[in-house]
């Protein structure tokens, strides 16, 4: 279910629907998280990057970019932070 999330996340975004694609990849995000699947994090934290960049915020898709990077080997934090800010 939680790579499902990131998969809509992605159709949203091409659908220009970045809301959506927020509320999808934070969710994937957040069932990544829960069952220790960093891969899958930083899946969904790349996509969140997408739609900060498509919203012109390249401060903000850094950041998730790094946290990506960093869930791949540690878990993801800050993401509730993070995505607040898009």
């Amino acid at each position: 279910m939680a790579t499902r999330l990131v998969d809509l996340g992605h159709a949203a975004l091409e659908q220009g629907d970045r809301a959506r694609a927020v509320e999808r990849f934070a969710e994937g995000a957040s069932r990544h998280r829960d069952v220790g699947d960093g891969q899958g994090v930083a899946a969904a934290l790349t996509g969140l990057a997408h739609v900060a960049a498509a919203a012109r915020r390249p401060r903000t898709a850094a950041q998730l970019l790094a946290a990506a990077r960093a869930a791949l080997g540690a878990g993801a934090e800050r993401l509730d932070q993070i995505t607040d800010e898009i």
